[in-house]
This record gives structure tokens, sequence and C-alpha cells, in this order.
């Protein structure tokens, strides 16, 4: 078992995978290790991190920025489930909502 996923650890992570995918071994060999991101654990960051899954990394700044700047942090919720989500997340990201509030 793994347990948490931290800055401590991230390197001998990546090297543990690197012992079962034989690509991603080539890849940390000529490139080295991938930096390691950390972001807020907030709903604004699921939000970009979905976006960012679903186009591409610039295309999906913008959208935030327009989320941001045209919508008040309590509608963003349901623009996001309305307009850009597939409705099939649509209880995951309700659940993730009601988790945070807690």
């Amino acid at each position: 078992m793994i347990g948490r996923f931290d800055k401590d650890n991230f390197l001998s992570l990546c090297n543990r995978l690197t012992k079962k995918d034989k690509d991603l071994k080539k890849i940390i060999t000529l490139y080295g290790h991938p930096p390691m991101w950390v972001r807020e654990n907030t709903f604004a960051t699921l939000i970009l991190t979905i976006l960012e899954q679903q186009v591409s990394l610039a295309s999906a700044f913008a959208a935030y920025q327009k989320l941001k700047e045209k919508i008040q942090p309590s509608f963003v919720f349901s623009y996001v489930c309305e307009h850009i989500l597939n409705k099939k997340y649509l209880s995951k990201i309700r659940k993730y909502d009601q988790y945070t509030k807690k």
C-alpha cells in the first residue's frame, strides 16, 4: 500500500512505477522526473482540472478565466454542471460539493 502521495515520496513512487512500465522508464531515463505540481484543494481547482482533461491547457485556462470573471462563486457549480460537464458526471460532482462543505 502506498499511503499518501506527497512531495516526500514523489520520486520513489515514480521510480516504483518505472519498474512496471517500460515506456515510463524510458521517458524518465531520457528526461528525468517530472515536476511535482501542487494546487489548492478547492472546488475551483477541481473545475480547472476537469477542463484541462477535456481540452488543451490553454483553452481550459481561458474557459476557466471566463468563468471566474462572469460568474459569482456560488453559481459556478450549477453553471459548470449545466453547460460544460457531461450529465453522467453530475451526481459525482454533487457528492464532491457536499463533501467539501462539511
